[in-house]
């Protein structure tokens, strides 16, 4: 998934010459299905766009550490109440 869509949907979205930082690619919950920081085919794939790509893995069964829970749905909840409030 990440080397045959979600790749080449970068390197699409970033034209050679455009200067940008790092691409950080998050997998949550460290699933089984997702590949290791570390995976040759990844790198490899990486290594032939350019691009400074990398890979972070968020510890398992961490909701405190969980970017949506901590900002997301925090501010869609926030919206929801001040909609109900109107």
């Amino acid at each position: 998934m990440l080397i045959n869509k979600v790749l080449p949907a970068i390197v699409e979205k970033c034209p050679m010459g455009m200067k940008i930082g790092t691409i950080k690619i998050q997998q949550d919950d460290n699933a089984l299905s997702h590949i290791k920081i570390n995976d040759p085919a990844f790198l490899q794939a990486v290594a032939q766009t350019n691009l400074d790509i990398q890979l972070y893995c968020q510890p398992p069964n961490s909701p405190d550490l969980n970017v949506l829970d901590l900002g997301f749905f925090r501010s869609l909840q926030t919206m929801q109440e001040k909609r109900n409030a109107q």
